[in-house]
C-alpha cells in the first residue's frame, strides 16, 4: 500500500514524465535530462540545445506550492546547470512556457487506477501539476481498485519508466 508521501512522489514523477515525453516529441534532436529523484532543488527538466546554444530549465511542482520558494529552487538549479561542463558556451535560461504543447496535459496515474494527473505551464520555467480522482468522473462501480488492477497498473508504470529511460539514453539524447 502506498503511503501519502510515496503517492505524492509518484504523482510528481508522473507529471515530470508527461512533460519529458512532450519535449521529446516537440524537440526530437534535443538532449533532455530529467531528475526523477528530486536532487537538491526539486524535480526538474533540462533541455540542452532545443535551440542551438541555449539550455532551458524547468521545475515541476505541485499547484499549491509557495511561488517564491519555487523561484528560489529554479535559480539554484540554474546555477548548478551553468556549472555543468555541458553548459559551457551556452546560455542557461528558464524554459519557455509556450514550448509545451498542449499547455495542459493529462495522464493516468499509473500507480493508482482511480486518479488522473494534470500538468500545465504556469510561467517560464514552471510546470504545475495536480492529481484528480476519477471518482468525480466515473461511477464508482466502474473503477477497479482491486489488488490485481493495481498490480497491472504498477507493471505498466515500470514498463513506461523503462521506455522513457531508453528514450533518454538513446544516441539522440546524448
Amino acid at each position: 500500500m502506498l503511503t501519502d508521501e510515496d503517492r505524492e512522489s509518484l504523482v510528481r514523477v508522473t507529471a515530470l514524465l508527461l512533460r519529458v515525453t512532450n519535449l521529446r516529441a516537440a524537440l526530437p534532436s534535443a538532449r533532455i535530462s530529467d531528475d526523477r529523484h528530486g536532487g537538491n532543488h526539486g524535480l526538474g527538466i533540462i533541455c540542452w540545445d532545443g535551440v542551438p546554444g541555449r539550455v532551458w530549465v524547468w521545475q515541476v511542482v505541485r499547484e499549491d506550492v509557495d511561488r517564491p520558494a519555487v523561484l528560489e529552487q529554479i535559480r539554484a538549479r540554474m546555477v548548478d546547470v551553468r556549472l555543468d561542463p555541458r553548459a559551457a558556451g551556452r546560455t542557461v535560461e528558464l524554459g519557455p512556457r509556450d514550448l509545451m504543447t498542449p499547455a495542459i496535459e493529462q495522464g493516468a496515474f499509473l500507480f493508482s487506477p482511480d486518479a488522473l494527473v494534470t500538468v500545465r505551464s504556469d510561467q517560464d520555467g514552471v510546470e504545475l501539476y495536480r492529481i484528480d480522482r476519477f471518482d468525480d468522473l466515473l461511477p464508482e462501480a466502474l473503477i477497479d481498485t482491486s489488488t490485481a488492477a493495481v498490480r497491472v497498473a504498477t507493471l505498466a508504470a515500470i514498463d513506461a519508466e523503462r521506455l522513457l529511460d531508453s528514450l533518454i539514453r538513446s544516441p539522440a539524447a546524448g
